[in-house]
């Protein structure tokens, strides 16, 4: 398992991540994912958090009577295989059995529903 940092989720605008400018798309981590290899077959895929809408996440709207609210819905989403140019930096977790593997994929999918919100 390895943790995957990049500045911006891959559904985030291309006018916001040019106007953050070369240093923080080069060196800001403001993003990550768990990235998974698989050296028996050298397949390698990401699985992270991405809001719904990436701007509603980020900037509030005013509702009515003067309510503020944030669009923070999310969804799991699984790249399979790893877009590595989307990722900034990786650092190894943990290494683990094939067992061990087996059982965090049938956690995420019998509980992929529960991860709906973007914090």
């Amino acid at each position: 398992f390895f943790l995957l940092e990049s500045a911006f989720p891959y559904n985030c605008p291309s006018n916001i991540i040019n106007a953050a400018g070369q240093s923080f798309n080069d060196y800001g981590y403001s993003h990550a994912g768990l990235g998974i290899w698989d050296t028996t077959s050298n397949a390698k895929f990401s699985i992270e958090l991405v809001s719904n809408s990436y701007v509603g996440s980020l900037l509030p709207w005013l509702q009515s009577k003067g309510k503020i609210s944030w669009n923070n819905s999310a969804t799991i989403v699984i790249t399979d295989p790893l877009v590595e140019k989307n990722w900034k930096s990786s650092r190894l977790v943990s290494t683990t059995s094939g067992a061990a593997y087996t059982n965090l994929i049938s956690f995420i999918q019998s509980n992929v529903a529960d991860f709906s919100i973007y914090q």
